[in-house]
């Protein structure tokens, strides 16, 4: 990707948030991967959704290592793990709104 067409993806705001996630918590190996499926979620929940999560996430990291507990092994699994049950929130909850035909 040039630097143009990265520019013009960082306009969408999806992109944005996710590429920060992405920076922030994914391990090198799994970038395009993560990139690729966060993307789905904040299609689906919204970048606010995402970047909320991924704010508490690193505060909870930044706590977490300024009370000298253990870091968290894989950030990535646990942001992925949050939108997951976010999207399985929200799926459930509009299943729950759909009238049933008698």
């Amino acid at each position: 990707m040039t630097k143009e067409q990265l520019g013009e993806c960082l306009q969408d705001p999806c992109y944005a948030v996710v590429f920060e996630a992405v920076k922030a918590l994914s391990r090198r190996e799994r970038r395009t991967d993560d990139f690729k499926l966060w993307l789905w979620y904040c299609r689906r929940i919204g970048y606010n959704t995402l970047l909320d999560q991924l704010f508490r996430l690193e505060h909870e990291m930044e706590t977490d290592r300024l009370e000298g507990r253990a870091p968290v092994r894989n950030p990535a699994a646990v942001y992925h793990a949050r939108l997951k049950s976010i999207y399985a929130f929200q799926q459930q909850k509009q299943h729950e709104r759909k009238p049933t035909h008698a």
